[in-house]
């Protein structure tokens, strides 16, 4: 006798392009990184806001974006309220990234 088949299974949940959204991305920008290393990755950050935003809003409600650098003490380029400001302004968001997020060079080994 065979075993009746198992019941099946619920689809997980979706996630909707509708829901809000927070991305909060911490950058290090301690003495053990180096300049030009910081350098490319607020590039490469730049880069990756710059794609996420053609699959979601960015700024307004839809999808808020924050981002932090930390070296020897911690300093916000923009948080989620500012970011908010700039409802689907993709250009501006990336423009601010580039320009707002400058090297602090804290002391290497202390982060």
């Amino acid at each position: 006798r065979r075993s009746p088949p198992p019941p099946p299974q619920p689809p997980p949940p979706s996630c909707s392009y509708a829901d809000p959204r927070e991305l909060a991305i911490v950058i290090d920008s301690s003495g053990s990184v180096g300049k030009a290393a910081f350098d490319k990755t607020v590039v490469a950050l730049a880069d990756f806001i710059g794609h996420m935003c053609h699959k979601f809003e960015c700024g307004g409600p839809e999808t808020r974006i924050a981002v932090l650098r930390y070296g020897s003490q911690v300093k916000e380029v923009f948080n989620f309220q500012y970011s908010g400001t700039v409802h689907n302004n993709k250009a501006k968001i990336v423009s601010d990234i580039k320009s707002r997020t400058t090297y602090l060079a804290g002391f290497a080994g202390s982060t």
